[in-house]
């Protein structure tokens, strides 16, 4: 090890140990030549020798020994930290964050990570300021540091996205989110998943902004690639952003095809959200196809899984989907309790392009009424959520 590292392992091994500076200074060893030998500046042999052994260090290749075993103890906490974060199981995250606080600031990858996952953990809690804060930080320490390989700022980027998606239904900025987390993926580096977590955030972004043909050509572009990734919910999100994007297209049969294939893959693993999700797509292709039986069928059972995913968001677009289908079907009590209902649980969630659509479809329905009045109020209102959706300071 040249002088620069070793002083670095030594500043380290003395932190992780909870010394000062003036805790190790003595009539042989000032402050000052220690602050030296810790920042790789040359000092004489026996002075170094002696602050190791005063450290408790036999010698340097124990140093580097022991400094490995330190990094890779913690990544290990780091690990488990993350699979309790991705489990949902965040009651006992923040005394954990708090002992390793210390132990990741002697190492800016291990800082890099540990920030984070402190976002990821504040998703998770929904508090979107301290979620956009640390992982900011993360980004910061590894433009700072170069830690381009361990592709954290993509991690980051990916995050941040999600934030103005559910935060501020900024759908253009979480796709620029999405873009800049591609530009600094490293091919090479770690995490080599994330750069199909961007690019089926991406797929579903420009679907959302009804560029379905861009879509549609990234989710046939990387298909096969979606199918070999760990997280089911990566390929999840595909099936049902493609199964959408062909019943807008008018290709009914693929669409079933997809929409069928991604429900049996939810199913049998309990992805309760996604099969919700799944469930009322299939019956909007069912719609389309005229089969009005099996659509109500349908989203109706969608809406039997709302007690397992508490998902009050998608209840807004069954809802809809239900009073679209009884206005179609002149049933219009059913039209109207279903459009009232959606028009409740939009006003509850903070997906403004969820209850826009509602709202929409509501003064459709009041306009084959004749309820001219109520129909400008609705159009109104989704008027109103949109200006400040495309208006928002971001």
């Amino acid at each position: 090890m040249v002088d620069e590292e070793i002083g670095k392992a030594l500043r380290n091994y003395r932190k992780s140990r909870g010394l000062r500076l003036k805790d190790l200074a003595d009539d042989q060893l000032s402050i000052a030549t220690i602050s030296s030998i810790e920042r790789g500046i040359k000092v004489r042999k026996p002075k170094r020798d002696y602050y190791v052994k005063k450290l408790g260090i036999q010698n340097l290749a124990e140093l580097s020994l022991n400094e490995q075993h330190d990094v890779n103890e913690v990544k290990q906490k780091l690990f488990l930290l993350a699979s309790k974060i991705d489990s949902g199981l965040l009651d006992n995250v923040l005394p954990t964050f708090r002992t390793l606080q210390s132990q990741c600031e002697t190492n800016k990858e291990l800082l890099s990570e540990y920030y984070y996952l402190k976002g990821k953990y504040y998703f998770k809690k929904s508090n979107w300021n301290k979620t956009k804060s640390y992982l900011n930080t993360c980004i910061e320490i590894c433009q700072k540091n170069k830690l381009f390989s361990t592709n954290f700022i993509s991690c980051c980027y990916k995050e941040l996205a999600r934030v103005c998606f559910f935060e501020q239904n900024d759908i253009q900025k979480a796709l620029e989110y999405v873009n800049e987390g591609l530009d600094y993926y490293d091919k090479d580096g770690e995490r080599q998943d994330i750069r199909l977590y961007l690019i089926v955030g991406k797929a579903s972004y420009l679907d959302k902004l009804n560029l379905i043909d861009e879509s549609m050509h990234l989710l046939n572009e990387y298909w096969e690639s979606f199918q070999e990734v760990p997280d089911l919910e990566v390929r999840l999100n595909a099936y049902e952003i493609k199964a959408s994007i062909l019943n807008k297209k008018g290709e009914y049969k693929k669409a079933l095809d997809y929409v069928k294939e991604g429900f049996a893959l939810s199913s049998i693993n309990q992805r309760h959200r996604r099969s919700q999700e799944l469930l009322t797509t299939w019956g909007n292709i069912c719609f389309s196809l005229k089969d009005y039986k099996q659509a109500e069928e349908l989203y109706l059972q969608s809406l039997e899984l709302e007690p397992k995913t508490k998902a009050r968001d998608l209840l807004v677009t069954s809802y809809t989907s239900l009073g679209i289908l009884y206005s179609h079907l002149k049933q219009n009590e059913d039209a109207s309790e279903y459009f009232n209902r959606a028009l409740k649980e939009g006003a509850s969630t903070k997906d403004a392009q969820r209850h826009c659509f509602a709202l929409t479809k509501f003064a459709d329905f009041l306009i084959k009424e004749s309820k001219y009045f109520e129909a400008i109020i609705s159009l109104e209102e989704a008027r109103a959520i949109a200006v400040k959706i495309i208006f928002q300071t971001p």
